[in-house]
C-alpha cells in the first residue's frame, strides 16, 4: 500500500515538474516573440533591440540603398548628439553595441561622436566606424554657419574707395570668394564656414587621437586617419556610417566626399543626414552626387533644409540696391549669374516630405528631457519644422520620397 502511494505521488510530482518546465519554455518563447515585436516600429522598422538579448545589436540594415531602419537609427544618432553627456557613451551608439567617445575641435567648436564595433553586414564581417556630427550648439557654430564666403555689402556711401572696391567685386565670380575644395579640379567651391569646421575636424582626428579613442578598445589607439588608410587598402573590411543634423548634416556630407577623395570605396561609405543646408557650388555637387550613398532628408517646410541662397541674395540685392551705387543692369546681371551658378547647392540624394500635405497633423515631439509629447504641427514654427522629431515622424510613417 505504501509503495503504491509513493509511486502515485512520484508520478504526480513528475507530471507537475513536466508541466512547469513546458510552461517555462512556452513563456520564454512567448517573451522572445513579444521582445521581437516590441523592437519593430510602424511598417516593420526596427527601432529597439530585442528584449533580454545578450547578443550585440544587429546592424545589417547598413546597406547602400536607402532603407527606413538605417534612417531611423541615423536620426537617433543625430538626436542623441545633443543630449549625450560629456565623458559618457553616446546613447544610440551604446544601444547598437558600439564603443564610442566624444571629440571636440577647439578652433571651431565642432563636436562629433565616433564609435566602432565589429559586425556582420551583408554577410561579411566588417569593422563599422560610426561618426555622428553634432548640429549647431554654440555661438561659434552660428558664426561659421553664416560664413558663406560671399562678398559683403558696405553701407558707407561716403567712402567712394570702398564702394568702388565693392563695385568691382561684383564683376568677379561669386565662387572665387568661397572655400576651394582642395582635392578637386580647382573649380569645386564649398561654404567657407563649413570648410573651416571640416578642416578642424580632420586636423584634430589626425593628431589628437587619445582624445577620442579613450574607452574604444576596438580602435586600438589608432587615429581615424590611420583607419582611413587601412580602409583604402582593404576595401570591404571597413564601413563608415556617417550622420548629422543641420550643421552636422553639412559636415557629414562634406566628410563623406573627403573620404571618397582619399580613396575609400564609395561602397564603404553610407551617409544619412537631416535638414542639411546646401554645401557647395554646382560643380562640387555634380562631382559627388551620383558617387556617394548619401541621403539628405528634408522637410519641405524647413527653411534651413530648403534654403535657396541664390534667390535669397538676389532678393537682398534687389531690395537693398540703394546701399551701393550700382546700375540696374549690373544688379540684374549679377542676380542672373547667381541663379545660373547656383551659389550653393545640395550634395547627395534629397528625400523630401511635406507633413501637412494630408491636412492637420498631430505628432509626437521630444521635449528637453527627451520624452515625447503629443503636439500639433505648426509649419510656421521653426522649432517644429527643423526639429528632428518631425523627421522621425516622416521616417516612422515612411513619408520620405526621393
Amino acid at each position: 500500500m505504501f509503495v503504491k502511494r509513493s509511486l502515485k505521488m512520484f508520478k504526480c510530482m513528475a507530471m507537475f515538474i513536466t508541466f512547469i518546465t513546458v510552461f517555462s519554455w512556452t513563456l520564454e518563447a512567448y517573451s522572445t516573440i513579444l521582445g521581437q515585436q516590441s523592437a519593430l516600429g510602424e511598417e516593420g522598422i526596427v527601432i529597439a533591440r530585442v528584449a533580454h538579448s545578450d547578443e550585440p545589436a544587429a546592424i545589417g540594415f547598413l546597406t547602400p540603398d536607402f532603407n527606413y531602419t538605417a534612417a531611423y537609427w541615423s536620426e537617433r544618432m543625430s538626436y542623441d548628439d545633443y543630449r549625450a553627456v560629456e565623458g559618457s557613451e553616446h546613447p544610440a551608439l551604446k544601444e547598437l553595441s558600439f564603443e564610442s567617445s566624444r571629440i571636440c575641435c577647439e578652433a571651431t567648436d565642432t563636436v562629433a561622436y565616433i564609435g566602432s564595433r565589429e559586425a556582420e553586414v551583408a554577410g561579411k564581417g566588417r569593422t563599422v566606424i560610426a561618426i555622428s556630427f553634432e548640429g549647431t550648439h554654440s555661438d561659434l557654430n552660428w558664426l561659421n554657419s553664416f560664413d558663406l564666403g560671399l562678398p559683403l555689402l558696405d553701407t558707407n556711401k561716403n567712402n567712394s574707395a570702398v564702394n568702388n572696391s565693392k563695385h568691382e567685386s561684383l564683376d568677379r565670380s561669386l565662387d572665387d570668394s568661397m572655400a576651394l575644395w582642395e582635392s578637386g579640379s580647382g573649380q569645386e567651391r564649398i561654404h567657407r564656414g563649413f570648410s573651416k569646421c571640416l578642416d578642424d575636424f580632420i586636423a584634430t582626428t589626425e593628431t589628437d587621437r587619445d582624445s577620442y579613442v579613450a574607452g574604444i578598445s576596438s580602435l586600438k589607439k589608432v587615429s581615424l586617419d590611420t583607419i582611413m588608410d587601412e580602409a583604402k587598402s582593404r576595401p570591404g573590411d571597413y564601413l563608415f556610417w556617417i550622420s548629422g543634423h543641420s550643421l552636422g548634416a553639412a559636415l557629414a556630407q562634406l566628410y563623406s566626399a573627403y573620404l571618397l577623395d582619399q580613396g575609400v570605396s564609395p561602397d564603404d561609405i553610407i551617409t544619412y543626414t537631416f535638414a542639411g543646408p546646401p554645401v557647395g557650388n554646382n560643380t562640387f555637387t555634380s562631382q559627388y552626387k551620383n558617387k556617394l550613398h548619401a541621403y539628405n532628408l528634408r522637410n519641405m517646410d524647413d527653411p534651413v533644409a530648403m534654403l535657396n541662397i541664390a534667390e535669397l541674395i538676389q532678393f537682398y540685392r534687389t531690395t537693398h540696391s540703394d546701399l551701393l551705387p550700382l546700375k540696374a543692369e549690373l544688379a540684374s546681371d549679377y542676380g542672373s549669374r547667381l541663379i545660373a551658378s547656383g551659389v550653393l547647392t545640395y550634395l547627395g540624394n534629397q528625400g523630401d516630405f511635406s507633413p501637412l500635405e494630408e491636412g492637420a497633423l498631430s505628432y509626437k515631439r521630444r521635449n528637453d528631457a527627451g520624452a515625447y509629447e503629443e503636439t500639433w504641427y505648426d509649419r510656421t514654427n521653426p522649432f517644429h519644422t527643423h526639429d528632428l522629431s518631425i523627421y522621425e515622424w516622416a521616417i516612422r510613417n515612411k513619408k520620405v520620397a526621393f
